[in-house]
This record gives C-alpha cells, sequence and structure tokens, in this order.
C-alpha cells in the first residue's frame, strides 16, 4: 500500500495498559471474564483517528444524531473512497457506480439477492471468515466451502485448481476475501488475474469483501478485484468499510461499488434501499473523514500492525514448538496452526491453563482444527504476554 512518512507516535498505541483493556466492557474485553486476556473479536483495541474523533464529538455536541439524508446516496462518501483507493492502491472506483450500506455483510446478502437466483450455490474458500455462511443464506442461496487455501503462500492463496474444480462442478457465484482473513494474504496481481480468468471461462459472478484493504501493511501492493482488466472484474461487486482498520463498528456504514453499468442497476433495489437507509449518519461523516483526513495515522497504524504480526511469526515459534504461523500483510488477526502440540480443542485450553481467549480455528472451517485466529490490534507488550502466558500453558 503506498504510505507517506507517519507523524504520529508508536506511544498512542504503546502506552494502553493491559489493566485498562481489562477493564473495558463490550464484546471483545468481557467475552471471557475480567482475568482473561481477550484476543478473539475482530476489533481494534485502539481509539480512531483524531480527526475522526473530533468530527464524532462535534455531531453529537451539536445535535447532529438523528436520521441521515437518505435515501438520497453520500455521494461525499463514495467520492472519498474514490479518492482514498486512487491515492493507496493507484486505482479509483465511479462514484456514480456505488451504494451506501449498514453493514459489509447486509450489502453483500443484498447483492446476491439482486443479482441471483434463489437457491444459487455461493462459494467461498476455507478456512474463511466465519460470517459468509449467513450472508448467503439470509439471500436465499446455498453456501459452498471449498477448501483451496494455501496457509504457507499468501500471494498465491487459492489452489486454482480446487477453485477451477468447483467452477466446473456448478459454482455460479464466489465471494473473494480480498485481502484474505483470518489469515492475512494479499494474493497477488498475477494470482487474482489467473483466478479473474477461471471466472470469467465458468461465468462466475465475483463478489469482493474488501473491508480490510484498508490495513495493507507498509511496502504491500494490494489490488482491488475491481480493477482488473477482465469481464468478471467489470461484473463484480465490491464491499468496503471503515469499520474495521478505524474502529468504527458501533456506527454502522459501509460502501459498495461495481464497474459495470447493468450490475449497478440491478442493485438498485428495494431491499438495497433498506440497508441504505439503515446506515448511521454519525457513521457515513466518521467514514468520510477517516478517508480523507487520516493518512499519517493509518501509515502509523499499519505499520503498528506490521511489527505486531513479525513478533507472533518471529518469537512465537520458541514458545510454541512446532507452531506453524501464516505470514500477515494485512489486518490484524494472524493464523497459528498448533497441530504438533497435539491439543484438539486449543481454545478452550488456553482459556483455562494460560487465561488468554483465542478464536477456534474450526469456526472457520473443519481445515481449522486444532489452530487459532490470534487478534494482534493491540499493544504489542500485550502481543508479548499473550505469548508468555501461552507458554506458561504447555
Amino acid at each position: 500500500m503506498t504510505t507517506m512518512t507517519s507523524t504520529i507516535p508508536a506511544s498512542i498505541f504503546d502506552d494502553i495498559t493491559l489493566e485498562t483493556l481489562s477493564q473495558r466492557n463490550g464484546g471483545k474485553w468481557l467475552r471471557y471474564g475480567r482475568d482473561v486476556i481477550s484476543a478473539c473479536t475482530i476489533e481494534l483495541d485502539f481509539p480512531s483517528s483524531e480527526p475522526v474523533q473530533q468530527r464524532i464529538i462535534e455531531m453529537v455536541t451539536s445535535g447532529q444524531t438523528g436520521y441521515p439524508d437518505f435515501p438520497g446516496p453520500p455521494v461525499q462518501l463514495f467520492e472519498a473512497w474514490s479518492n482514498f483507493s486512487g491515492r493507496h492502491f493507484g486505482w479509483a472506483s465511479d462514484p456514480a457506480m456505488s451504494f451506501c450500506t449498514d453493514y459489509v455483510s447486509n450489502g453483500l446478502t443484498e447483492s446476491l439477492k439482486a443479482l441471483l437466483e434463489p437457491g444459487t450455490r455461493v462459494g467461498y474458500t476455507t478456512p474463511g471468515f466465519m460470517y459468509l455462511t449467513a450472508v448467503i443464506e439470509r439471500a436465499g442461496m446455498v453456501p459452498t466451502t471449498i477448501a483451496a487455501i494455501d496457509p504457507t503462500d499468501g500471494a498465491n492463496f487459492m489452489d486454482l485448481e480446487i477453485i477451477e474444480d468447483a467452477f466446473r462442478a456448478g459454482i455460479t457465484a464466489f465471494i473473494l476475501v480480498n485481502p484474505y482473513h483470518p489469515h492475512g494474504f494479499v494474493p497477488s496481481v498475477e494470482h487474482l488475474t489467473a483466478f479473474a480468468a477461471l471466472a470469467d471461462r465458468y461465468g462466475v459472478r465475483i463478489f469482493s469483501d474488501e473491508i480490510y484493504s484498508p490495513s495493507t501493511f507498509p511496502g504491500v501492493t494490494f489490488t482491488p478485484f475491481g480493477s482488473l482488466d477482465a469481464e468478471s472484474a467489470r461484473r463484480s461487486v465490491t464491499a468496503v468499510g471503515a469499520a474495521k482498520t478505524w474502529n468504527l463498528r458501533s456506527f454502522p456504514t459501509a460502501m459498495l461499488y461495481t464497474g459495470d453499468q447493468a450490475t449497478a442497476d440491478a442493485l438498485n433495489t428495494p431491499g438495497m434501499k433498506r440497508s441504505t437507509a439503515s446506515a448511521s449518519y454519525v457513521g457515513t461523516e466518521a467514514m468520510v473523514t477517516a478517508l480523507n483526513e487520516s493518512d499519517a495515522w493509518l501509515d502509523a497504524l499499519t505499520s503498528y500492525l506490521e511489527g505486531n504480526a513479525r513478533i507472533v511469526e518471529n518469537e512465537f515459534p520458541a514458545l510454541l514448538p512446532g507452531a506453524i504461523i501464516s505470514k500477515a500483510d494485512s489486518g490484524f488477526a494472524v493464523w497459528i496452526d498448533l497441530n504438533a502440540l497435539g491439543i484438539d480443542e486449543p481454545t478452550a485450553y488456553f482459556i483455562e491453563k494460560g487465561k488468554v481467549g483465542i478464536s477456534r480455528g474450526q469456526a472457520f472451517g473443519p481445515q481449522g482444527f486444532r489452530c487459532l485466529r490470534l487478534n494482534t490490534g493491540t499493544p504489542a507488550h500485550v502481543i508479548r504476554e499473550i505469548g508468555k502466558r501461552m507458554a506458561s500453558a504447555i
């Protein structure tokens, strides 16, 4: 991702204490009890950027917390994403073919409804994003998992032979997660191009979840699927948002875009309009501010998250003998394969023995047996404390 020299000190992330975190409420830190370090729910432990904080406070103190000016489209949001994408990814989406939604998941569900026949088999790879099954089922489609992830090669993480077999067997729609979660993989443009060629060959409609794209690490090239010179890319629907990277989950706003006018026309459904009307006014303004005014903070954040990922990658193997750790290039999740330890339920084991709560790998598919997804969106000293506690537990 294109970055600029950051003027934001790492201390804004380092100085948050474990004691402070353990006293937080909400879905992450209350999940296992206050004596357990929670490294599960994928949300950051850091405040959003200062411009975003100021914009939210300004809206609250001025009473601008009511209904947004919807169903009129928030063009400023679409333009902000287009400009952000142009600066960071070298390619700009078309604001005229963009849509606002409350959550990425709901936007994807409404897109599936708008573009597919009921009962269509929709594929996605595993171990993969646990929420996709619900996204597909809510749309009246049939979720179909494809075990096609190579955990050792992030730039080429999909086994395209297996993907082609699935397309040949009747998968006509596919949800791509780009960057890939839970491993933090960023595919090369060559890998994505080869995937798009398969989608073209078999007429597969692609829906791309790119919510983690802003958190791509410095020096890593992220390629929006919609930027490719392929029919499947032009007809694709991409979902993006600020909920993850800017820690704005409580202010539901996300957006979709396509590069094909016929697809854009088809997305203009009553369901999509309801999803737009459910978006947060405060969240919309916060996302616009995040995209337009937070590049220095984002540079500092992604550099810090990269450092955390490397702590796990470089230090945890000595603490957890035989552990296989996938190399993340985006986001704040690291995939840890603990098969060598022979612990069938490592999540329950480390909660009991080490007072550390980490997401269960099997929640991402059967290939996650004896694996964990570790949230690294926390101070580096907490990452190291997690490693120490896990080591002491074995």
